[in-house]
């Protein structure tokens, strides 16, 4: 499942307040202002996410891609996608009860679980899924996607967008300009 953010901002209201430059620098200007917007988006939100998430910025980072503006298409988009991230990246401790770990910002124990290295070399948090030895079940935490969904992100995403978009289109119009 993945999550896409559209930076659509409407050149025109920006413009119209500055009128004596052509469209021609409008529709260079336009599509670098939006994919500044996008970076900052992407570098903001992913802070946010990470914090909401318990996880580390990197991880979040690996998740996403930007998918630029161009003249043809004036739409920047920022796109997260994965898999839920496996609990062995939320800090886990391995306690005589289980795991605690540090997923959605909170430690939480997860009763019977232990951190295991598999054959591949990797250390995962893992549970039984019966009385005997094998098989494992490996333990996961909150995806990426799912946590950029919820309506408090879009919302910081949106405020981003709104607040940057003026000072950005103005930049780039000034430098288009100096040329």
């Amino acid at each position: 499942m993945a999550r896409r953010f559209d930076i659509m901002a409407e050149a025109r209201r920006v413009v119209a307040s500055q009128n004596r430059w052509g469209s021609r620098i409008v529709d260079v200007a336009h599509p670098r202002a939006m994919n500044r917007i996008a970076n900052t988006v992407r570098s903001k939100g992913g802070k946010k996410i990470a914090v909401d998430m318990g996880a580390k910025q990197r991880d979040v980072r690996k998740s996403t891609k930007i998918q630029p503006a161009r003249r043809r298409r004036p739409l920047a988009a920022v796109i997260w996608a994965g898999r839920p991230l496996t609990l062995i990246a939320f800090q886990p401790r391995q306690t005589r009860r289980g795991v605690t770990a540090k997923a959605w910002g909170q430690r939480k124990l997860y009763r019977g679980a232990f951190i295991a290295t598999m054959p591949t070399g990797k250390r995962q948090t893992v549970a039984r899924k019966g009385k005997s030895r094998l098989p494992l079940k490996t333990l996961y935490g909150p995806s990426v996607p799912r946590t950029v969904g919820r309506r408090e992100n879009v919302n910081f995403f949106n405020r981003i967008v709104r607040d940057r978009y003026a000072p950005e289109m103005r930049s780039a119009i000034r430098s288009l300009d100096r040329r």
